[in-house]
């Protein structure tokens, strides 16, 4: 039974493909099914082609699958920042959120 694993940050070239490539030299997961999400678009688009070559390369029935879009058509969401520190003006900051 193949398992689906997601990739958050996908765009990241050398992270994706080692780590797509360490989870296919298991036998039992080579049918995994492989979901890449980033919120740099042209990264993720290459790097998605370039797991694709490297699966058929192979010969291993692993594949890949589009990120799902949302409501304005891209797969991106609210990135939320936190300010850690120890001084007492930094203990009254709020959280900022940065909408991409």
């Amino acid at each position: 039974m193949p398992i689906k694993v997601a990739m958050i940050g996908a765009g990241s070239i050398g992270f994706t493909r080692r780590l797509m490539k360490d989870v296919l030299t298991v036998s039992e997961l080579a049918d995994t099914e492989f979901a890449f999400t980033d919120i740099n678009e042209f990264n993720l688009d290459r790097v998605a082609r370039l797991a694709l070559r490297d699966i058929q390369a192979n010969g291993v029935p692993a594949t890949i699958t589009p990120p799902p879009p949302t409501a304005a058509g891209r797969s991106r969401g609210p990135i939320t920042c936190f300010r850690l520190c120890a001084s007492a003006a930094s203990r009254r900051s709020r959280p900022t959120s940065i909408f991409r």
